[in-house]
C-alpha cells in the first residue's frame, strides 16, 4: 500500500496544490466514515486511482504491435 502526498497527487491528476489537499481532504473523509485509518495529508494510491476511473486505465493490456 502506497501513500501518495499532495505533490504525487497534484502529478498523478494535473491539479493545482490547494485542489489536491482538497482531494485527499476529501478521499480521506470517505474512508474515515468507512471506518479505515488514515495519514493526514496523504491518501492511499489505489483508493485515488480508483475513485478518479485511473486504475483501470493503468490496468489495460498494452497492443504491442511490432
Amino acid at each position: 500500500m502506497a501513500l501518495l502526498n499532495v505533490d504525487q497527487v497534484m502529478d498523478v491528476l494535473n491539479v493545482r496544490q490547494s485542489q489536491a489537499y482538497q482531494i485527499i481532504r476529501d478521499l480521506n473523509a470517505e474512508l474515515k466514515e468507512q471506518g479505515y485509518r488514515v495519514v493526514r495529508g496523504k491518501v492511499e494510491e489505489r483508493y485515488l486511482l480508483e475513485q478518479y476511473r485511473l486504475a483501470e486505465v493503468l490496468n489495460e493490456p498494452k497492443n504491442n504491435k511490432n
